[in-house]
């Protein structure tokens, strides 16, 4: 395999577990950011995603056997200052051992279809790099994939290797995307510290960056804070430029050839040929480009001076090819206008056709509203009635001999129908004149009925007042027997009703939704007392109110206190104990959610204490921890952060022993506090140190 300083795996579409939304565009955007900004060249670094192309005939679609066989160390690998692995996907943690999960893993059988993370670890450490940094974004969504603690095991093998691990978030915690970002929070907050530093990213002003930024972006998208693990394995690195480097082209990359001679004489037919070939000429100037014509035309094309004395890049270099684009082309055989002009021909006609067109569609419009317009009566006396006031008012109502005109049966026509003569016709009076006829002409019966009493009224304004009435008037002859026949039939069908009722009910129901089964209750509660399947119904309710309550309990356990209280609020009020045990945890969880606030500000300050370099800022920071007493919301991972804490005292006393400061290394042992599970390794070294 090639020597590569740079790999990046995201996977979105999993086979298996629920779809990510960014993970490939995170390590597509790394992989970018390497090749173009960071300068490294594209053959040293790899992209493994859901749509990475191709890559010396074999596919770069990350399965479980794909991963393995690019990650296989080289033949002869090749010395480098650092490697960089990028992962964002997903992880499990089954029997105390990590795993990466590939594209193609399965949930129920982590081991068979999982990688090992010590195996990934152990086949990067085979790349022959001085430092590997591992940016992980592995602690997804807790519902995903069965498991705590994911990334405990990769910590604890990156420190045994001496590797720098920058986790995505706390073991405790879990990583997030945004679809306003469109990326996952870890990948952006990464993305701006490696754009503003360049090439002087270093590791301490990676980890101070990513502590500030990344608990702001997830307050900012209002998601649950997430804070970056970062493990610094040795002080050295501290100031050190982490961004892989260029390394030296393998033997078979193609050699760049000059052209031998200062001067190159190129026919027109020679030009042709030699641009076809493999020689690459320098960066050129032309002294007259000619006037165009065709011919055998000399170019004198004067070389460039390397002061440096190197071969160009090839991607950087130019054959007769890139100098042509430069020359004026020969003058063509026909005048250029000739060109232009052809195009506004073309113009205009399609212009004057689609004149033509219109004039005639408009002409066809015309002719047909002249032959319907003295056709049916029904409709043409109407718009006269409304607009000619002279007219004695019996004009407003058809004729009783309408119905029998020889037009279409204005039963069987729909009411477009009906109002298109009279909107044709009607153009120019106004649009309420040519609208009131129409359902006089779509239902002549009720026409005729309206007709009789309307010559009461002489003014013109009520010829058009009987379409609406009559529209109005006609529903209730209909409606109201359709009413008094289901009535018997609803009676008949309340067993039924019931039934149906709960069945809706039912489809409601969620896993851990406590707003599903709030639902099904709302609609079991239809079924009002004495219905059949009353009994029935109530006791689903109590059986739905005691889940809700359950899954209240169960997010006050994990620390969702906002989420337990609004998920037993809604236990109502006649369920009679459990809504007293509700209201109780309610009281209860909401003192514990004011404690659980004062205590992240606690862990927050905490870490913000935290300087990577100085052994008495984590001394600092435990110190801080121990106004968490246990049993209140926040030990635990109060506790966690005091054993990690402390390893990472222990670690940076060993770096300085290994200096041969062993002053500042006992020092340093020293504030290894008690209790901890590194303060027996402290000691038995501040022991040695002393001989």
């Amino acid at each position: 395999m090639a020597n590569y300083s740079a790999i990046a795996i995201g996977i979105n579409r999993y086979q298996f577990i629920q779809p990510l939304s960014y993970a490939q565009a995170d390590a597509q955007a790394l992989h970018s950011f390497l090749i173009e900004e960071a300068e490294l060249p594209k053959s040293q670094a790899l992209l493994l995603s859901d749509a990475s192309p191709w890559l010396d005939n074999q596919s770069t679609y990350p399965t479980g056997e794909s991963i393995r066989r690019w990650l296989q160390p080289p033949d002869a690998p090749t010395p480098k200052p650092f490697l960089w692995f990028f992962f964002s996907g997903y992880a499990a943690h089954v029997d105390g051992q990590d795993y990466f999960m590939p594209i193609d893993a399965n949930p129920a059988d982590i081991l068979s279809t999982g990688i090992a993370a010590s195996e990934i670890l152990d086949l990067l450490a085979q790349h022959g790099a001085e430092n590997i940094v591992l940016c992980l974004d592995i602690n997804r969504s807790p519902n995903a994939i069965a498991g705590a603690n994911v990334g405990a095991e990769i910590v604890q093998l990156a420190q045994d290797q001496g590797f720098i691990c920058i986790l995505s978030c706390q073991l405790e915690e879990t990583s997030h995307e945004s679809m306003a970002l469109g990326h996952g929070m870890f990948a952006v907050a990464l993305l701006e510290v490696l754009r503003y530093y360049r090439h002087e990213v270093t590791l301490d002003r990676l980890a101070r960056y990513l502590c500030d930024r990344l608990p702001e972006l997830s307050q900012h998208h209002w998601r649950p804070v997430q804070n970056p693990l970062i493990l610094m394995p040795s002080l050295e690195l501290v100031d050190r430029s982490l961004l892989p480097v260029a390394m030296p082209e393998s033997q078979d990359t193609p050699a760049v050839v000059e052209t031998p001679s200062p001067v190159v004489e190129l026919t027109a037919d020679q030009e042709s040929t030699h641009s076809n070939g493999n020689n690459r000429g320098s960066a050129t100037a032309l002294d007259d480009p000619g006037n165009g014509h065709s011919g055998s035309t000399s170019l004198q094309l004067p070389t460039f001076n390397n002061p440096s004395g190197e071969a160009e890049p090839p991607e950087l270099t130019g054959g007769v090819e890139d100098i042509r684009e430069d020359i004026a082309p020969p003058i063509p055989s026909e005048p250029p206008e000739s060109s232009s002009s052809r195009g506004r021909w073309l113009l205009w006609s399609g212009l004057a056709l689609a004149l033509l067109l219109l004039a005639g569609w408009l002409g066809s419009r015309r002719q047909t509203a002249l032959v319907e317009t003295p056709d049916p009566p029904v409709v043409a006396p109407a718009p006269d009635a409304a607009t000619e006031s002279p007219v004695a008012p019996d004009a407003a109502a058809p004729a009783p001999d309408t119905t029998a005109s020889p037009a279409p049966d204005p039963a069987t026509l729909a009411p477009e129908t009906a109002v298109s003569p009279a909107v044709e016709d009607g153009a120019a009076p106004a649009p309420e004149t040519a609208a009131s006829p129409a359902p006089d002409a779509a239902a002549p019966g009720t026409g005729v009925d309206q007709g009789v009493t309307s010559p009461t009224t002489p003014a013109p304004e009520t010829a058009a007042s009987p379409s609406p009435d009559a529209q109005i008037a006609a529903p209730p002859a209909t409606t109201a027997p359709a009413l008094a026949a289901q009535t018997p039939a609803a009676v008949t069908q309340t067993e039924g009703a019931s039934r149906a009722i709960l069945a809706r009910a039912r489809t409601y129901i969620q896993a851990n939704q406590a707003t599903g089964f709030s639902r099904a209750v709302a609609e079991a509660r239809k079924i009002p007392a004495g219905a059949p399947l009353y009994d029935e119904a109530q006791a689903d309710i109590q059986r739905w109110s005691q889940v809700i309550l359950d899954i209240g309990k169960g997010r006050a356990a994990r620390g969702q206190f906002g989420a337990a209280i609004a998920a037993a609020q809604l236990v109502s009020p006649d369920r009679g104990e459990l809504y007293q045990d509700a209201q109780a945890s309610v009281a209860r969880w909401q003192q514990q959610a004011q404690q659980q606030t004062v205590n992240l500000k606690v862990l927050s300050d905490a870490r913000r204490t935290i300087n990577y370099t100085q052994a008495s800022s984590y001394n600092q920071a435990i110190t801080m921890l121990a106004a968490i007493p246990p049993g209140q919301p926040g030990y635990l991972e109060a506790e966690s952060l005091r054993e990690r804490w402390s390893r990472q005292i222990y670690l940076i006393a060993n770096s300085r022993a290994a200096q041969g400061n062993l002053e500042q290394a006992i020092a340093t042992a020293r504030l290894v506090p008690t209790g901890t599970s590194n303060y027996t390794d402290a000691q038995q070294a501040i022991a040695r140190w002393q001989q």
